[in-house]
């Protein structure tokens, strides 16, 4: 159940960083690729915590 929780998270952060990208004038269009950055920090905090929470099992 928690890679449910996994992907819906990686799908929230994709859906966030893709408005960002889209309603933030930076020039050009996506140029701070929020979009791709936000999964990548949302899939680290995942496995560091998966980490941590594999040690106290």
């Amino acid at each position: 159940m928690d890679y449910v929780w996994y992907v819906l998270c990686a799908l929230a952060a994709w859906f966030i960083g893709l408005l960002l990208d889209v309603n933030l004038n930076w020039s050009p269009v996506g140029l701070l690729c929020l979009r791709v950055i936000f999964p990548i920090l949302v899939t680290g905090i995942w496995i560091l915590k998966e980490i941590r929470n594999g040690k106290e099992g």
